[in-house]
């Protein structure tokens, strides 16, 4: 009988460390790098969108039509947890960027109100996995590529990307972006295009433009993570091979003890 309750005890007790590791990584799997409600959606008090690569250019009139379609650049504050705009351009070495920051670019038709990447700056998500040797630093970086109605062509713009680029420790943001993806601009520094969007040209001015509606949140591509899912968790094959790894040490563990049992 003593034997008997050892076998029904280390069954009972395997099966609830298998209910533990599943839940653990169901939770994992569900992990998305998108802002959470209220957060990386809304500016911070003051804050105006930028073009990224040059210093800003004065704020709009109020109420008018006209809508500029652009690079915005922005940097990710931890404490706020919100996106700030940029008062000098990516290439300045006037605030270079440090170990552990993260920035971010928006490509959108900007009217009145600040369009910011739509998703949160998480250093880990991104560059997590990532180390800086002596003389270099980890930068990451958010590349929001906008929405439909943001698109000049009227086409389906790429998905937002997360990129980490591990540069030396006087690079600017500009250049810690041209080390991970294409960054083509004008001669004046504005920045055009990043990752080939947009193809041509260099941004416009809209007339008669409407304010797109809301934001919300997106899920970044992780370009260059070694996760298996773009929300830097478990894939579903990850999740199955975790199962199937507990059952097996279950099966082994229960196996003994009968054996042990016998030889008794």
């Amino acid at each position: 009988m003593a034997s008997v309750r050892r076998v029904v005890i280390f069954a009972v007790g395997a099966l609830l460390t298998l209910s533990v590791t599943l839940t653990v990584a169901a939770v994992l799997a569900g992990t998305a790098v998108a802002a959470p409600p209220g957060h990386g959606a809304e500016p911070s008090a003051g804050a105006t969108a930028r073009p990224a690569g040059v210093v800003p250019r004065p704020a709009a009139r109020p109420f008018t039509t006209k809508g500029y379609t652009y690079w915005g650049y922005y940097r990710w504050d931890p404490g706020k947890h919100t996106w700030a705009y940029m008062p000098v351009g990516a290439n300045s070495t006037k605030q270079l960027p440090a170990d552990g920051s993260v920035y971010g670019f928006r490509w959108a038709l900007v009217v009145k109100e600040p369009r910011l990447p739509r998703a949160a700056g998480s250093f880990s998500a991104i560059c997590g996995n990532q180390t800086a040797p002596a003389g270099r630093k980890r930068v990451a970086l958010i590349v929001d590529f906008g929405t439909a109605a943001d698109d000049p062509g009227g086409g389906t713009p790429p998905t937002a990307e997360g990129l980490c680029a591990v540069v030396p420790t006087a690079d600017t943001v500009q250049q810690a972006l041209e080390s991970v993806t294409p960054v083509r601009t004008a001669a004046s520094g504005l920045i055009c295009g990043i990752g080939g969007y947009p193809a041509n040209g260099c941004g416009s001015t809209v007339a008669n433009a409407k304010e797109d509606p809301a934001d919300r949140p997106v899920t970044l591509r992780l370009v260059g993570a070694s996760q298996a899912s773009s929300g830097g968790g478990l894939s579903s094959g990850g999740i199955a091979a975790i199962v199937v790894a507990c059952l097996v040490v279950l099966a082994l563990g229960a196996g003994t003890l009968l054996l042990r049992r016998r030889r008794a």
